[in-house]
């Protein structure tokens, strides 16, 4: 199994990339601060099913595998780009992390 500690999604809609506002809360890294998309790792997951899992949870879009068009490590976090039509922004939904 791949060493990593959780995933970012690069995504592209249409021609803006979708960033979230981190929570302001002082036990998290960065609050406050724009973020990717994604997370950590849970379990023994892929770093393709972590971050499919982390872009559902924060903004409830359902991408496969075959979104994912470009894939990098650096150190311990493993960043995937994905891009879709700019109609996909009505489809975003927030989840519970994050200030939108």
């Amino acid at each position: 199994m791949q060493d990593f500690g959780g995933a970012k999604l690069i995504l592209f809609i249409g021609k803006q990339i979708v960033v979230l506002r981190r929570d302001q809360k002082p036990d998290i890294p960065w609050p406050g601060r724009l973020d990717l998309p994604g997370g950590g790792r849970e379990g023994l997951e892929t770093p393709e099913t972590c971050v499919l899992r982390e872009t559902y949870e924060e903004i409830g879009l359902s991408l496969t595998v075959g979104d994912l068009v470009w894939r990098q490590q650096f150190k311990r976090g493993v960043f995937f780009a994905a891009h879709l039509p700019a109609d996909a922004e009505a489809d975003i939904v927030f989840g519970l992390e994050g200030q939108g």
